[in-house]
């Protein structure tokens, strides 16, 4: 798998090691993987708020530094961010990448809250959402290795939230090394 994840149009490789089973709620798995899973689980298959799991983890407030917005207008209104969220000494913890599918009332409302995580966003306007893992990722990014000062490889994730069964965002949330240490 080929994910762009910084402007230079580079592409750093990803695998998918896992595809989550819609059918029966469970996880294809190997050994080796298992082994590997352990100390991540709690991150990478948390369905509650990324923040909120941050902030419990590190005792402090979470920052969010937006790389890049922009829209684009395809056949339906369609939005990219790209974020970092970072703890008060400003260690990057989490690079996140989200295509937005909005409808014109939710537009709005994301442009004023544009430096605000999702989570955030979605609770203050009282969005009942519900969340699906699909993928989870490990691999090495010359990117993300830089901005996470590490050369461990990096674990990730694919998520989509779903708005009254609506899709409303898909989301790409990659972890710094460094978070397993945190707990």
């Amino acid at each position: 798998m080929n994910i762009i994840l910084n402007n230079k149009n580079r592409e750093d490789i990803f695998v998918t090691i896992m595809i989550l089973d819609k059918n029966v709620g469970q996880f294809l798995k190997s050994k080796p993987i298992i082994s590997m899973l352990n100390k991540w689980q709690l991150i990478l298959f948390s369905d509650g708020s990324l923040t909120q799991n941050l902030y419990s983890f590190t005792g402090n407030s979470i920052k969010t530094h937006i790389q890049n917005e922009n829209s684009h207008i395809l056949i339906n209104t369609k939005k990219i961010r790209r974020i970092w969220l970072s703890d008060m000494e400003e260690k990057k913890l989490i690079f996140a990448q989200s295509s937005w599918h909005l409808k014109k009332d939710l537009i709005q409302k994301s442009e004023q809250n544009n430096k605000k995580p999702i989570g955030e966003i979605l609770i203050k306007y009282k969005k009942d959402i519900s969340k699906e893992i699909q993928e989870i990722y490990y691999g090495h990014s010359i990117y993300l290795n830089k901005y996470f000062q590490s050369q461990e490889p990096v674990w990730g994730r694919k998520c989509k939230l779903y708005y009254k069964k609506k899709l409303l965002v898909t989301i790409d949330e990659f972890f710094s090394p460094r978070l397993i240490y945190l707990f």
